[in-house]
């Protein structure tokens, strides 16, 4: 527990860069027919305990079932890629606060984002490499190529999107 509170680790996986999926034609965005998230991975800090949905497992009312009794919400590049991704999916409801006295919030309820990019880049602005292959490296534990492993797997074609 940080601080008293549970904290969870969260990651997804989707088929692009949020810029290269959107469908600019209409307003507000969205993404393009050709968007895909693959799956989503909850992590329990205390416990270690991780909840995993893939493909059409992946509701709203899964993800705000499986975060709703954490505070702390930790991810990579969550601020620009991972909430953003799951907000333009329509599983994820949330807000970021850049003023101390207003909260975060997901579905409603007050949290706290922690970006370990974020935190990387403020830590160490010169360190060559945040991300987490970077990270990866640094650390001995390489990042896994999930749409590789999906290849593999026989989930999706190499020629898929």
């Amino acid at each position: 527990m940080i601080l008293g509170r549970k904290s969870c680790v969260i990651d997804i996986e989707s088929n692009g860069f949020t810029e290269n999926l959107m469908d600019f034609s209409s307003f507000p965005y969205k993404f393009g027919g050709e968007a895909k998230l693959w799956c989503i991975v909850i992590r329990d800090l205390d416990s270690g305990e991780e909840k995993f949905a893939e493909l059409k497992d992946v509701t709203k009312e899964w993800v705000k079932e499986a975060l709703e009794e954490f505070y702390f919400i930790i991810a990579h590049n969550g601020i620009k890629f991972d909430f953003v991704q799951m907000f333009l999916f329509g599983i994820l409801e949330y807000t970021v606060s850049y003023r101390k006295d207003d909260p975060d919030t997901i579905f409603g309820r007050e949290c706290k984002f922690l970006d370990s990019l974020i935190l990387s880049r403020l830590a160490n602005p010169d360190r060559l490499g945040h991300s987490l292959a970077d990270w990866g490296r640094r650390v001995g534990e390489p990042k896994d190529l999930y749409r590789q492993q999906c290849i593999e797997a026989g989930y999706i074609l190499k020629t898929d999107p």
